[in-house]
C-alpha cells in the first residue's frame, strides 16, 4: 500500500471517529431523557457499542501506521503483556491539595505510575479548584511518550501559574483543553495514541462547575442525592483534530451534590471474563452511600468490584475518584 493511499485511509478513518463520537452523545443523551427503563437500557447499550467501534477505529488507524500488528484473521490488533493484579484489601488514596469545602478522594489501580490514566487537582486561589482525568489509548513505548509529553505540558503550567499567580484564564476549561489538544496533536499522531479527558473547574463561591469532555468516559453526578448524568456529551479526543476549540459547559454544583470521575477501566476492564460492571451499578450502589465521606463511598464501589469479580484478578487499569461539597 502506498503512502498517500495509507494516508487517505487514515483520514477516511479520524472523519468515522467523529461520527462514532456524535453517535455515542446521540444514544447517551436520549438514554438519559427517556422515562422508560427499557428504552433507557437499551439506548445505554447502544451507546456503549458506539464507544466499542470507536476504539476498534483507533486500533484500526493504529495498526495502519504500523504501530501495532494484527494477530492472523481475528480483530485483535494489540500485541502486549496483559495486566493482571487483585485490588487491595485496603486501598491506597492518593493525595492532593483540596480547598477546605471540598470532600476528593482518588484511587488508582495498579499504579498511576505505570497505568495509562494520570489524575490530578489543584487549588486555583481561594475558590477554585480544578480536577483533571486522562486516559491515553493503547500501551506500550508510544502511549508511555503522549501520557509523558501531556504531563509535562500540564506541570509546566502549573508551575508557571503558581509561581507567577498569573495566567489562571489559562485553566478555564475551554482554554486549557484547546491548548493541550493544539500542544500534543504532533505526538498523538507520531505515536498513534489518542487521549481522552475530562477536565472540571470546582467555583465553590458560585456553587458552580465549569467542564469540557474530550471523549471521557460520562462522570456520574448526584444532585442533590438524586442520580443526574447532566446530559454529558463528550467531545473529540485529544490529538484527532489540531484546530479543535472546545466547548464548555457550567452546572450548580450545591452541598450533597456527589461527583464522580472514572476512566473507562472501571467498568471495560470485566469483559475479558465476559462480566459485567455498568455504571448503572455504579448509580445504584452511590445511591443508598450518599451521606458517607468520599473515601467510604470509593470502598463500597471498590467492595462491589471484588464480588463481582470473584476472585479474579482485574486485567485493566482504572482511576476512581469521588468529590463532595460540605
Amino acid at each position: 500500500m502506498t503512502e498517500d493511499k495509507k494516508d487517505l485511509i487514515i483520514d477516511i478513518l479520524l472523519q468515522a471517529v467523529k461520527k462514532e463520537t456524535d453517535a455515542f452523545n446521540h444514544y447517551n443523551k436520549a438514554s438519559q431523557s427517556s422515562p422508560f427503563p427499557e428504552t433507557k437500557g437499551l439506548l445505554s447499550q447502544l451507546a456503549g457499542e458506539e464507544r466499542k467501534h470507536r476504539m476498534i477505529l483507533l486500533r484500526e488507524i493504529q495498526a495502519l501506521k504500523g504501530q501495532v500488528k494484527r494477530k492472523g484473521k481475528s480483530k485483535e490488533y494489540i500485541e502486549e503483556k496483559d495486566i493482571s493484579y487483585h485490588l487491595p484489601e485496603k486501598p491506597t488514596f492518593q493525595k492532593f491539595l483540596v480547598l477546605q469545602k471540598l470532600d476528593l478522594a482518588v484511587v488508582s489501580f495498579p499504579t498511576q505510575f505505570i497505568g495509562g490514566d494520570y489524575f490530578d487537582s489543584f487549588p486555583l486561589g481561594e475558590n477554585h479548584q480544578a480536577l483533571l482525568l486522562f486516559d491515553v489509548t493503547g500501551h506500550g513505548i508510544e502511549a508511555t511518550e503522549t501520557k509523558a509529553q501531556a504531563k509535562n505540558i500540564l506541570g509546566e503550567f502549573k508551575e508557571a501559574l503558581l509561581g507567577a499567580q498569573t495566567g489562571a484564564d489559562l485553566f478555564q476549561p475551554q482554554a486549557l483543553v484547546t491548548m493541550l489538544n493544539q500542544k500534543l496533536w504532533n505526538i498523538c499522531q507520531k505515536n498513534v495514541s489518542f487521549i481522552t479527558l475530562f477536565y472540571a473547574l470546582f467555583d465553590v463561591q458560585k456553587n458552580e462547575i465549569s467542564y469540557v469532555s474530550a471523549g471521557h468516559e460520562p462522570p456520574v453526578f448526584f444532585r442533590g442525592g438524586k442520580e443526574d448524568f447532566f446530559a454529558i456529551e463528550t467531545d473529540l479526543l485529544i490529538g484527532v483534530d489540531k484546530d479543535k476549540t472546545y466547548a464548555e459547559t457550567k452546572l450548580n454544583f450545591n452541598p450533597d451534590d456527589i461527583f464522580i470521575l472514572f476512566s473507562d477501566g472501571l467498568v471495560e476492564s470485566f469483559n475479558y471474563y465476559d462480566l459485567e460492571f455498568k455504571r448503572e451499578k455504579i448509580v445504584d450502589l452511590v445511591r443508598h452511600q450518599k451521606s458517607y465521606s468520599a473515601e467510604i463511598i470509593i470502598e463500597k464501589i471498590l467492595d462491589e468490584v471484588r464480588k463481582t469479580l470473584k476472585g479474579k484478578p482485574l486485567r485493566d487499569d482504572f482511576t476512581l475518584s469521588v468529590l463532595k461539597l460540605k
